[in-house]
């Protein structure tokens, strides 16, 4: 492999890496739990200010993840990993005390999460971690299968970061949107140019059948069947993914040709 291309490699996996640490807040679902809790005004010409709300946050819960929006007059605060229900009744019972206008809590939700938290976040961004030193490796000493192991987790990781960026929460749904592609992907990087395997034309096969089998899924009304329905959102998300996994597939066959 040309170090030309693994160096493009190598930039896709640090900006993916990068964007997955800073974005994608996500809190209630299969990895990341927390809380989000609602404010409302009492009095009928009151407000709940988030800039004093969000300077409370910062001086008394600087330690935590949080998201404060508005919807009229309201505020949403969303904490992650905060699902100890007695520390939520008392961070909402201090604020509510020492907000300059009466509030109430209008509704809130303590989530808490299905699997270890470390099989969430943590554990995606140690897989992009290890995308990253494959290609320094390869950068070192370019072997088609270190190659095809980064490609492989690189398309996981910008994955990821992709629908993360689009607003979808870090769950198991969007850990298979990331991964749908992953498979064609590194079968393109481990045999393109090789006329043994047709010269990745099983890889472009492999790559068509994944995104048929997105559109199949996704079609399918398996909202009866409540074990499945995250695998539905799940090629939903991957479809949304086509165009990055297109230009990943080029990538990995130009990867080829600079042999």
């Amino acid at each position: 492999m040309h170090p030309l291309v693994a160096t493009l490699w190598l930039t896709v996996s640090v900006a993916a890496l990068v964007s997955l640490a800073r974005g994608g807040y996500a809190i209630g679902l299969d990895f990341e739990g927390g809380t989000t809790l609602s404010f409302a005004p009492l009095a009928d010409d009151g407000r709940c200010d988030p800039q004093l709300v969000d300077a409370w946050m910062r001086a008394r819960h600087g330690g935590l993840a949080y998201e404060l929006g508005t919807v009229g007059e309201r505020c949403r605060l969303s904490v992650t990993g905060l699902t100890d229900e007695a520390t939520v009744d008392a961070l909402a019972h201090t604020l509510l005390a020492e907000h300059p206008t009466p509030l109430t809590v209008e509704h809130g939700h303590v989530i808490a999460p299905t699997f270890a938290p470390v099989l969430g976040r943590p554990t995606a961004l140690a897989l992009g971690a290890t995308a990253t030193l494959l290609w320094c490796a390869t950068l070192v000493r370019p072997v088609r299968a270190i190659a095809a192991g980064g490609a492989g987790l690189t398309t996981l990781v910008l994955g990821l970061a992709w629908v993360l960026g689009l607003g979808s929460t870090l769950s198991r749904a969007s850990y298979l949107a990331a991964l749908w592609f992953v498979p064609a992907i590194a079968t393109l990087t481990a045999t393109s140019g090789r006329p043994r395997f047709r010269r990745g034309l099983v890889g472009l096969l492999l790559l068509a059948v994944l995104v048929a089998a997105a559109m199949v899924v996704q079609a399918l009304d398996i909202r009866a069947v409540g074990e499945f329905v995250w695998v539905r959102a799940a090629a939903r998300l991957a479809l949304t993914f086509v165009v990055p996994a297109l230009a990943l597939a080029l990538l990995a066959i130009w990867s080829a040709r600079e042999e």
